[in-house]
């Protein structure tokens, strides 16, 4: 899918290396759940993407398994809007960069979901937050992950 032309660009915020996974919404496509597994750092995320019937795809996850899971299960008519967070070196990671701490805004939960993970053993932190613009829908998510969650953005329609 070709991203629209009125869509705007958010990050990636984390990690500066290239970009290894992405999340695209193709037409009458919606995210059902995000799920995010989570302790010190966020170790991981996933999406299960549905179509207008509701049919939903298997899951995409990417990162590491490790920490709590948490499932956020989108009401009808939700969608994400912004997220936020901090990233930083984390030291089980060989210094790399890493999300240290995520919150995902949506319409119907402005003040977001999360945060999932502690910011904990990470030094260099930085905050990140995408514009408050709750009439904009989300159309893709992308960012990098190795062991864990690198990094994060996303695509914006207005």
């Amino acid at each position: 899918m070709e991203i629209p032309t009125d869509a705007v660009n958010y990050g990636p915020y984390g990690s500066s290396k290239e970009t290894n996974w992405s999340v695209e919404l193709g037409r009458c496509e919606y995210i059902k759940e995000v799920l995010v597994n989570h302790g010190w750092i966020v170790d991981g995320i996933g999406f299960v993407i549905a179509d207008a019937s509701g049919l939903p795809c298997p899951a995409k996850w990417f990162g590491g398994r490790g920490g709590d899971a948490s499932r956020i299960t989108m009401r009808s008519n939700e969608y994400i809007t912004r997220i936020s967070g901090k990233y930083g070196r984390y030291a089980h990671a060989r210094s790399e960069i890493t999300i240290g701490s995520l919150r995902i805004h949506t319409n119907l939960w402005p003040s977001g979901y999360g945060p999932y993970g502690e910011v904990k053993l990470v030094d260099n932190i930085q905050s990140f937050s995408t514009p408050l613009q709750t009439s904009d829908t989300v159309v893709k998510l992308y960012g990098t992950y190795h062991a864990y969650l690198g990094s994060i953005g996303i695509h914006v329609r207005k």
